[in-house]
């Protein structure tokens, strides 16, 4: 994907559109960071285009903007269920602790890992508890 940045004039727009599939349905192994890198990297390319061909790549970027999107609102959600969840009795921890899984599983691999501590000690959190 680092040779589309420096690629991008000379693409055409089958092969941009090609990359850009790749790149949607590939995304699970990129960070947040790495994701909007990616993205202002293709919106450059995608301005550059004519305007015929915007139109038809149109899709494929807001569908990968509704990904990015999606990733921050997770991650807020995770964490502020986090940040809530001591001031709670047990069983409402319990329950958050079953949400924050489900939110857990559809962040990409390097944001699950980053929040994979934080569960586990949540995890350990009610174990003692019971």
């Amino acid at each position: 994907m680092k040779l589309l940045s420096y690629l991008g004039a000379f693409l055409s727009p089958d092969t941009f559109r090609f990359q850009l599939q790749d790149l949607n349905q590939n995304h699970q192994h990129l960070t947040l960071n790495q994701l909007k890198h990616q993205y202002q990297t293709i919106y450059q390319i995608y301005e550059q285009l004519p305007l015929y061909h915007q139109k038809q790549l149109h899709a494929l970027i807001t569908q990968f903007q509704e990904i990015i999107s999606q990733q921050i609102q997770t991650n807020q959600q995770i964490q502020t269920l986090l940040t809530n969840f001591p001031q709670s009795n047990l069983k409402k921890q319990a329950q958050t602790y079953h949400q924050i899984n489900q939110l857990h599983q559809s962040l990409t691999y390097p944001q699950q890992k980053q929040h994979l501590p934080q569960i586990i000690n949540l995890r350990e959190q009610l174990e003692r508890k019971l």
